[in-house]
């Protein structure tokens, strides 16, 4: 009891004089779970998780947000009340995009597939799309017959509700597709039409994204000029969002092209 007690009196002192900081929010979770404290501590583990997930200290964050399902798995079973199902959503969501960029595709699959029922039970059409793109993100590397069915079910729904944000997301999973399978055309009809969107939204990742996508396709075209006008682009918009994996990508994508002209000096 003294020891619950303790972490207690710590947990409440790092909330007071530190609770709006993110990177105090895991230690503030660690402490209010120590004393048992389940109510207070959701919102600390939910913060630690997203907090981490943008360091990328990937295991990290997938522990808080299994903490945090846990928890609310708890609360669940004797509240089913939306508030704790949006709640749920939202940890789903940040846990599966941490396992898909790790590629534990299975498991980001198991959470896609509960965003998208949680999604249909909420009759929230948008999470319900949510889930069928991150379905495809699942299988993109590894069915495309698969994957293209569930993005484009995802854009028919998004493109119906007016979810744009979702539909520039969805439409660089298509173009990803098109390009992996070698169909460059195609590829760069839905990076552009994905462009437009991001840049109306003024969402600087998706941009990001899309221009990177724009990119890859001139280069295999050899259009090396243009391939690296929109890496630079790219590198300049990640830079700006301090997305490391972005920039690396840019800047991965920027030394090939050096490469491929000769230019050896650039390229390092």
């Amino acid at each position: 009891a003294l020891k619950k007690e303790y972490h207690k009196f710590i947990g409440e002192y790092f909330t007071k004089n530190f609770g709006e900081k993110e990177e105090y929010a895991g230690k503030i979770a660690h402490h209010l779970l120590e004393a048992d404290q389940k109510k207070e501590v959701l919102p600390y583990l939910i913060r630690a998780g997203e907090h981490a997930k943008k360091l990328f200290a990937n295991e990290e964050a997938i522990g808080y947000f299994d903490k945090a399902i846990e928890l609310v798995d708890e609360h669940l079973e004797q509240h089913l009340t939306p508030d704790l199902q949006r709640t749920k959503l939202t940890l789903l969501k940040g846990r599966a995009e941490v396992k898909t960029l790790i590629g534990r595709y299975d498991e980001a699959g198991v959470d896609y597939e509960n965003i998208r029922r949680l999604g249909q039970r909420l009759e929230d059409q948008a999470e319900r799309a949510y889930g069928l793109s991150g379905l495809g993100a699942t299988f993109r590397d590894r069915d495309y017959e698969m994957a293209l069915s569930y993005y484009e079910q995802a854009l028919r729904i998004q493109r119906q509700i007016g979810d744009k944000q979702g539909e520039g997301s969805a439409l660089i999973g298509i173009g990803g597709i098109h390009y992996n399978r070698d169909d460059y055309n195609t590829a760069l009809s839905y990076f552009e039409q994905s462009l437009q969107i991001q840049r109306g939204l003024g969402n600087k990742l998706g941009e990001g994204n899309a221009l990177n996508g724009i990119g890859v396709v001139h280069y295999n075209w050899g259009n090396y000029e243009r391939a690296l006008s929109y890496f630079e682009q790219s590198l300049q918009i990640q830079r700006g969002l301090g997305n490391k994996l972005g920039e690396g990508n840019a800047l991965n994508n920027i030394g090939n092209v050096h490469v491929d002209r000769g230019d050896y000096e650039l390229a390092l």
